[in-house]
């Protein structure tokens, strides 16, 4: 049971730190490049997803 309660402390901790770096200028900067990574990679996925769909659908 303590070990829960530390797990939750740490990840509330962890939240609140990351919104109060949120709001400087790095901080919304260093978030927005995390943003643009995981749309690229989203995109990435994506494609290679519907690329592999048109092979499997073309008996390739």
């Amino acid at each position: 049971m303590k070990s829960i309660f530390w797990v939750l402390g740490g990840i509330g901790l962890g939240v609140v730190a990351a919104v109060l770096f949120s709001r400087t200028e790095t901080g919304k900067e260093f978030f927005e490049s995390v943003d643009a990574k995981a749309r690229q990679l989203k995109d990435a996925v994506a494609e290679g997803y519907n690329e592999r769909i048109e092979e499997l659908r073309n008996g390739n």
